[in-house]
């Protein structure tokens, strides 16, 4: 079942992990933006929650975190 997870749930150091933008560039979002946006809390958490984990996996977000998230976007 996926699930949302709450920025509470995150280390501070993987919650301050900033969105890469397509041109490359980093985004001001930070992931704590991202879980308190609207479509985060909307019908979108689902493949934002598959967003965050490539962006902890591409930015040395800590394991703990990384199995967070492995865990909410399994099926």
């Amino acid at each position: 079942m996926i699930k949302k997870i709450r920025k509470e749930q995150l280390c501070s150091s993987c919650r301050g992990i900033h969105a890469i933008m397509n041109d490359g560039n980093p985004s001001s979002l930070s992931i704590e933006n991202i879980l308190d946006s609207p479509g985060y809390q909307g019908v979108m958490f689902g493949v934002l929650n598959q967003m965050i984990l490539f962006y902890l996996q591409k930015n040395n977000g800590c394991q703990s975190c990384i199995n967070l998230f492995v865990e909410a976007t399994q099926l």
